[in-house]
């Protein structure tokens, strides 16, 4: 070859592996905008999955704390000093609202509801929560807003979350993947789920 073509071939190569074309970044931009899309909705579902569980857990301590002082005294307390447990506090902010149909703890951050839970509706069931996402386990039979709970009856409410203007039914999903149990819709939430 002659020695020209072979140095101006060279010079092409050299200056064209020195940097990425537009159209190399654009598809490594989409590429990384698809996973996100993909990604971000299953992360969040996983967050409110795991508050949902840590939720669970203490409501189940409550209602068992709950159950052993009905067999003591034949009667459910609204107070959390009468039960044979510590309730926790879950983050700072909290302050107990000692009720006669229940205490219960509500938990602010620059005056939004970020957790509450306790003993609520005449000591008809403990729940705990946030501002989308509820929890709650039935000890006596009550209706409220035209649903029916009966005593052992679990219930998970969800709201629509609103993230960057676009609604995400995270909660809503969260409940669901508790198992199948009876859809409502209203008493303030999106949707109830009541397990039996």
């Amino acid at each position: 070859m002659n020695r020209k073509v072979l140095k101006t071939l060279n010079l092409f190569h050299c200056c064209s592996s020195k940097g990425f074309t537009l159209i190399e970044i654009l598809i490594a931009v989409l590429i990384v905008g698809i996973l996100a899309a993909i990604v971000f909705p299953n992360y969040e579902i996983s967050i409110k999955k795991a508050q949902l569980s840590k939720y669970m857990a203490l409501v189940k301590a409550i209602a068992e704390a709950e159950d052993r002082h009905f067999l003591a005294t034949n009667e459910y307390t609204p107070k959390f000093d009468d039960l044979d447990i510590g309730v926790p506090v879950f983050v700072s902010g909290c302050s107990l609202k000692k009720q006669n149909s229940g205490w219960y703890y509500d938990c602010n951050k620059n005056g939004k509801l970020i957790a509450r839970y306790g003993l609520f509706n005449n000591v008809s069931n403990a729940q705990a929560g946030d501002a989308t996402i509820r929890y709650l386990h039935v000890f006596k039979d009550y209706k409220d807003n035209g649903v029916s709970f009966k005593r052992g009856d679990r219930a998970c409410f969800s709201k629509k979350d609103t993230i960057l203007g676009k609604n995400f039914e995270i909660a809503r999903k969260a409940c669901k993947s508790l198992g199948s149990g009876t859809e409502y819709k209203g008493n303030g939430w999106d949707y109830i789920y009541v397990f039996r």
